[in-house]
């Protein structure tokens, strides 16, 4: 610059100003200019750095360097910068599994592998109900199977239900197996037994004590099968065990009819009594005169239960009870009874007759 106009020289250099300033080839720059400079300080070409685009680090003109900007990439998959097309090696694709197809970062697509399925027995079977078998990719994808019921698994056969066979009857008994692991029924099998049919002896069945169909069968209440025996339809009482001088006892025999029993009277013969019975009756009672209670023995407590009976305080029900109080065989319970059983209780009466 030039304070004296009148010398035309550079006030700093001396530069003849006619001539003009001898500036420098060397670019001078600063961060955002560069300039050709004269010793004076003058400048010459001044003007802006050029750069290609933000990541390039060199000025155009000048050289001068800077700090770029960072690169630009749409993402990780990226290998060229979106603003100077550099190029660099791209991170690998990212896939949630082998099984995915897009690329979590960028969406590229490819060929992805098969599922791998591993099984497992989500709903396990029973022995009636079918269970489950899951199978699952590590991707997530899964489907299910069913899985067919166990079926029971038989036990050792158990005896249930046994009805023993008699002499008419049949028996059965139940084979039947349960499962070893739910403990239900498996299989029932029922099995029929047959009558061991009748066993008689003198007439009477060892088994059962049921007579034969030719014979009658004898109730007795409390008197000893010893004291009598069936012949057919003859039925012999022996006295001995039944009567004696401190039991002046008798006998009475008789079969149904309707609801009320009827005497059948005896014939003595060689000590013993031979009851005959109608055709057509196979059943009978043999009761002791005046055992009220049919204990088998005639006491006080037969005396007041028939004191009750006719004093209408008490009512006898059973037909066999009733056959035996009637000790006067006029088949009406009355005063007259009880007078009797009073002197057979009181053995005043020794003589009881057998009817």
């Amino acid at each position: 610059a030039d304070s004296d106009d009148a010398d035309h020289k550079c006030d700093h250099c001396g530069t003849d100003g006619i001539t003009g300033h001898v500036y420098g080839e060397e670019w001078k720059t600063d961060t955002t200019n560069h300039w050709h400079e004269c010793a004076c300080g003058a400048k010459s070409g001044e003007g802006d750095h050029v750069y290609d685009n933000a990541c390039d680090a060199d000025c155009n003109e000048c050289g001068a360097q800077r700090t770029p900007a960072d690169h630009v990439y749409d993402n990780d998959c990226d290998a060229e910068c979106n603003v100077c097309n550099a190029t660099r090696i791209p991170a690998d694709h990212i896939y949630d599994n082998a099984c995915d197809a897009d690329c979590n970062e960028c969406g590229a697509t490819r060929t992805p592998a098969d599922h791998d399925y591993n099984s497992a027995v989500t709903t396990a079977p029973t022995c009636t109900e079918t269970g489950v078998m899951t199978y699952t990719c590590e991707c997530g994808d899964s489907y299910t199977e069913e899985v067919a019921a166990l079926g029971h698994t038989a036990g050792a056969v158990v005896v249930e239900n046994n009805v023993a066979a008699d002499c008419e009857n049949e028996g059965s008994y139940d084979n039947v197996t349960y499962c070893t692991v739910c403990g239900d029924e498996h299989s029932r099998e029922t099995v029929t037994v047959a009558a061991l049919g009748h066993s008689y002896e003198n007439g009477k069945c060892v088994n059962c004590g049921k007579y034969e169909s030719a014979m009658v069968q004898v109730k007795a209440y409390n008197i000893g099968e010893q004291n009598y025996l069936v012949a057919g339809k003859t039925i012999i009482v022996d006295p001995a065990n039944i009567v004696d001088s401190e039991n002046p006892r008798a006998c009475r025999l008789g079969y149904l009819v309707g609801s009320a029993y009827v005497s059948v009277t005896p014939v003595l013969v060689d000590g013993k009594y031979l009851y005959t019975v109608p055709e057509g009756v196979t059943e009978v009672v043999l009761v002791v005169k005046g055992d009220v209670n049919l204990d088998g023995d005639v006491s006080a407590e037969d005396l007041t239960a028939l004191a009750r009976q006719v004093a209408k305080i008490e009512t006898l029900s059973d037909p066999a009870a009733i056959f035996a109080a009637d000790v006067t065989a006029n088949y009406d319970l009355s005063a007259e009874d009880l007078t009797l059983l009073a002197r057979i209780v009181a053995k005043i009466e020794t003589s009881v007759a057998w009817n």
